[in-house]
């Protein structure tokens, strides 16, 4: 008789968890859209130059995502993947608004942790913070990250052959 109760408890337990899960998977994706949607919103809103606003959009896209980090050992990797990228994009935005605004510490932040969430290749986070420490005078730093852009298949790119023209000027 115990083992009856155990198993139908079990049962309870397993119905409980997957229509927990059905709910949380509910909760996720409505904040994947908000975030997507705020990225968007800042998009716009630097496109007009409006650089402050589009910077507030991206954190609040950023804040959107908090929970979905908490949960992001529970979900398939495709799924992972999708939020890391979205992660990555609204950092790497921030840190153009940051630029933008000439908030070069925040930019430098901003374009670190796209690196962090996007990964190392990411070329244009790479930009940003290279320009981000050009801006705060760390010239060999942001030599180094020109150096890392030049080497990778953006070495035609003529914003990398500018960028390394001005650091070069700043010797």
């Amino acid at each position: 008789m115990p083992r009856a109760t155990q198993s139908r408890e079990e049962y309870e337990l397993d119905q409980d968890i997957e229509t927990q899960m059905g709910g949380l998977k509910k909760i996720l994706a409505q904040s994947y859209r908000d975030a997507s949607g705020l990225k968007a919103e800042g998009n716009e809103l630097l496109r007009k130059g409006r650089a402050e606003a589009a910077a507030d959009m991206y954190a609040k896209g950023l804040d959107t995502l908090q929970l979905a980090q908490s949960a992001s050992v529970l979900m398939a990797d495709s799924m992972a993947d999708k939020q890391s990228r979205l992660i990555a994009d609204l950092h790497r935005n921030r840190a153009a608004a940051q630029l933008a605004m000439s908030d070069f510490n925040g930019a430098l932040e901003s374009a670190d942790e796209a690196l962090k969430a996007g990964g190392e290749g990411d070329e244009k986070a790479r930009y940003r913070r290279a320009l981000a420490l050009l801006h705060l005078g760390r010239r060999d730093e942001a030599a180094q990250e020109a150096d890392r852009l030049a080497a990778s298949s953006s070495s035609q790119d003529p914003a990398v052959k500018r960028l390394r023209a001005d650091i070069a000027s700043v010797s």
